[in-house]
């Protein structure tokens, strides 16, 4: 039963791939005048529900509105279960920040939460107020004790809450992937980790950080050891040629760590691509992946358009 389900979901999806961005799509929106003209674009082709804007600095409201809309259709179309909480993970964990941050500072949390994330976000927040996590994933769980306790000893920063919360994603994640029985799930898992580390280097040295600094931010769960991560901090080059090709390539991005990441993204889609056929999940996850992009995409648009910054840059800045 659960491959018919497949078959069908996989039959709607072709149908939503259609409806993705292309690259023309993108280069009218950047060419947009204004704020307005951009916003009345998105909403004339559906984008969040097609709600036009009475204010255009409302953007954001209708960016988010295509994101539940997405984790809504995901979680309908994504049989697979393990598959599901593994790309689902980042926006659970997203709310776990927002509403560990707001359970220390007080003020309400579910603004700037997923709704249509896995745990309802109103639920989470008394949870969490209660210190009661018991119905959380178990590293989630763990993640948050993690948080209270060193909040209790007087680390008291929100970058306390994304340290450990960033390790409990990828251990959860690791776990997700593991159970999927999916290989190009594992080895997506696996490579994340891996490029995550690798552009934490870049995003450390930036930030001033010294190497035990560096190396409590590092996530465990990859193919690339600490013993190597620790050589690339410390500049030696051959530790860099010693590392999987895919891997490298993100090295070789960087010290531009938005370069990086498109680095990062272009191989998961490559592997989602590859990974699978329609008869398969993979169909689901791709079109997820993409039309996540997309949104980033659209987003830094608008961003760009709003700031008048020149369309060429704009343009140059739309890694599909």
């Amino acid at each position: 039963m659960s491959n018919e389900l497949q078959i069908f979901a996989n039959g709607r999806v072709s149908v939503l791939t259609t409806r993705l961005f292309t690259a023309d799509k993108f280069v009218r929106l950047a060419e947009c005048n204004s704020l307005a003209e951009a916003v009345r674009l998105l909403a004339d082709g559906g984008y969040g529900g097609g709600v036009v804007l009475a204010n255009p600095n409302d953007y954001d409201n209708m960016l988010r509105a295509e994101t539940e809309r997405l984790l809504a259709e995901f979680k309908e179309l994504c049989v697979n279960v393990a598959a599901r909480n593994f790309f689902l993970a980042q926006y659970d964990f997203v709310n776990a920040k927002v509403l560990m941050k707001a359970k220390y500072m007080r003020t309400d949390g579910v603004h700037g939460c997923f709704a249509e994330a896995t745990f309802a976000p109103a639920k989470m927040q008394a949870d969490f107020v209660d210190d009661n996590y018991a119905d959380y994933p178990k590293a989630m769980a763990e993640g948050c004790d993690a948080v209270d306790a060193r909040f209790a000893a007087g680390e008291r920063a929100p970058s306390v809450v994304d340290a450990e919360l960033d390790k409990a994603m990828f251990a959860y994640m690791k776990k997700c992937a593991a159970k999927s029985g999916i290989s190009v799930v594992r080895k997506l898992c696996a490579y994340r980790i891996d490029a995550t580390n690798i552009i934490t280097i870049a995003r450390a040295k930036k930030a001033g950080f010294d190497e035990t600094k560096f190396l409590s931010l590092v996530i465990d769960g990859g193919k690339v050891k600490r013993d190597t991560l620790v050589s690339l901090w410390r500049a030696n080059a051959q530790a860099a040629s010693d590392l999987p090709d895919d891997v490298r390539a993100v090295w070789n991005a960087l010290p531009d760590a938005a370069r990086a990441e498109d680095v990062r993204r272009n191989k998961e889609f490559e592997m989602l691509t590859t990974g699978g056929d329609s008869l398969s999940v993979a169909p689901v996850l791709l079109y997820f992946a993409r039309k996540s992009h997309e949104t980033d995409l659209v987003r830094m648009i608008i961003i760009g358009v709003k700031n008048n910054l020149p369309k060429e840059e704009i343009k140059r800045r739309i890694v599909l």
